[in-house]
């Protein structure tokens, strides 16, 4: 997705102790107000801002900030992009936690991308997530997948995290060098991946292949179900492989971040030849 050109206000990049500025806060910070969203914490606004994120505005508090901030502001002034300074206060009241780190940024609402741009892309290795609606779990599944130099995660309409603020902090930024496809039906987008030469894989603690054992050559689909029930079984049938994680210890199951980040290393090691 290519970045909107800046619009001429941008021009001026830092406005302190201006009023008329300031006094628009309101209306552009309401949550849940017009198409905009917003990002805050250091990790998330600096990746935002490195990757080239369109962002309307950064607003920092006033007062002593920390090396990150100071970092994410020289980065906004390289990429010309607004920066206001505001009580932190407000700050505080926008994000409704203390956990801003003395900055915000303004963006636009996430843009999803579709079944297509994977093929496009002849993207080796696809994540597809079936009913994880857990932030944590997404955010550190976004976090392995970025790692380990895959792009693409799929993701139902329904019964899913949504991409907000939130997941971005939980994901330690990684949100915004990764590309979420989000379906109508999930069956009918693995079905066309199928079409094209992609074999799913589906992550079963019951089933009897080792995941191991099996070959990650070619393309493929992994799909992690939910912790509580796992895969939905219309989609587990779909899959070409179900495959399970070897246990020793009493608890016989794992999360779905880390049953998913184990795959995605296997099929890394397999990719490199180690």
């Amino acid at each position: 997705m290519s970045e909107k050109k800046s619009s001429g206000r941008n021009k001026k990049f830092y406005s302190k102790n201006n009023k008329s500025k300031d006094d628009t806060y309101n209306k552009e910070f309401k949550k849940g107000a017009g198409d905009m969203d917003y990002l805050y914490g250091v990790n998330s606004v600096r990746e935002a801002v490195l990757s080239g994120r369109t962002i309307n505005s950064i607003y920092v508090a006033k007062g002593r900030r920390s090396k990150n901030v100071h970092e994410i502001i020289s980065l906004a002034k390289e990429r010309k992009l607004l920066i206001k300074e505001v009580d932190i206060n407000k700050l505080r009241k926008l994000v409704e936690t203390d956990r801003h780190q003395g900055v915000v940024a303004y963006i636009s609402p996430y843009e999803y991308y579709e079944v297509e741009d994977i093929l496009r892309d002849k993207s080796e290795f696809v994540v597809a997530l079936d009913g994880v609606t857990d932030v944590h779990n997404f955010g550190a599944i976004l976090r392995t997948l970025e790692a380990t130099g895959f792009k693409y995660v799929i993701i139902p309409e329904r019964k899913s995290v949504s991409i907000n603020s939130a997941l971005s902090r939980t994901s330690a930024g990684a949100i915004e060098y990764l590309k979420v496809v989000r379906v109508k039906s999930l069956s009918n987008a693995l079905r066309k991946l199928m079409e094209n030469n992609y074999f799913v894989i589906g992550s079963d603690m019951n089933a009897d292949i080792d995941y191991r054992d099996l070959d990650y050559s070619g393309k493929h689909v992994l799909v992690i179900g939910s912790e509580g029930s796992g895969m939905r079984p219309h989609i587990s049938k779909l899959c070409d492989y179900n495959i399970s994680i070897p246990m020793v210890g009493r608890i016989n199951s794992l999360n779905a971040s880390v049953s998913a980040s184990i795959v995605l290393y296997e099929k890394f090691r397999s990719s490199h030849g180690k």
